[in-house]
């Protein structure tokens, strides 16, 4: 509805005029501008920029010549045309936020412990994880809200939901993939939507041939304690 400056926009420290002569839009929303101009928002920045929304920035030394054309080629690619119309470079912006492992869905017993883990590339990372789009914080059971490993201990049903992480550096934030977590249900041991007896006969094979399934209270072997904990939820209906 009303026009607004970007900072206090280009100029020359020769005092001569600084057009800008191309634009272009980063898949972050940032704009890059190119033209004759040598200084953005009062920063040195020979004939090329970066707006984010708040202050100009320089793209490592800029171009020796006029900037005439941009084009986006992907997240951190750019091609300038300088100088004149033969004349194309490439530009690669460094330093980007790359996500490299996505968190993986968690299933944790009702009162256990559940991870999720996001492994990113960049510089100067921060971290911030989400449950449902909602951010966290560290309190008596969740830890590492701020790193690349999230813990909650003491598992509930309000826990269930989805996990994601934004990783951001000062060139961008970039947003993993949501990662789901969903409570066994114990009682229900075949997974069949039902708590009864197939569900003892299942267990019990499990159990009787020490696999891993039948580690039910999650303390990483199969003996005694698991009977009880499943006989618990058998008789809780979970």
């Amino acid at each position: 509805s009303t026009w607004s400056a970007l900072g206090t926009g280009m100029g020359r420290t020769d005092g001569y005029s600084a057009y800008v002569l191309a634009l272009a839009v980063l898949p972050t929303g940032d704009l890059i501008a190119g033209g004759e101009f040598t200084t953005a928002g009062g920063v040195t920045a020979n004939r090329i920029a970066r707006w984010n929304g708040t202050a100009w920035s320089a793209l490592g030394t800029g171009m020796n010549d006029t900037v005439y054309a941009l084009e986006v080629l992907d997240h951190r690619t750019i091609a300038v045309g300088w100088s004149s119309p033969s004349n194309v470079a490439v530009l690669s912006l460094t330093g980007l936020v790359s996500i490299t492992s996505q968190p993986t869905d968690a299933s944790p017993i009702p009162g256990g412990v559940a991870a999720f883990r996001v492994q990113a590339s960049g510089s100067e990372l921060s971290y911030r994880w989400r449950r449902n789009g909602v951010d966290l914080f560290d309190d008596s059971r969740l830890s590492g809200t701020s790193t690349a490993t999230l813990t909650l201990m003491g598992v509930s049903n309000a826990d269930q939901g989805l996990y994601s992480c934004i990783v951001t550096n000062p060139c961008e934030s970039r947003e993993s993939q949501p990662a789901q977590l969903r409570l066994v249900c114990i009682g229900d041991y075949n997974q069949d939507g039902g708590v009864d007896g197939a569900d003892v006969e299942a267990f019990f094979i499990d159990w009787q041939n020490g696999l891993v399934e039948a580690d039910v209270n999650q303390d990483g072997g199969v003996d005694g304690s698991d009977i009880q904990t499943f006989f618990v939820a058998l008789q809780a209906g979970c």
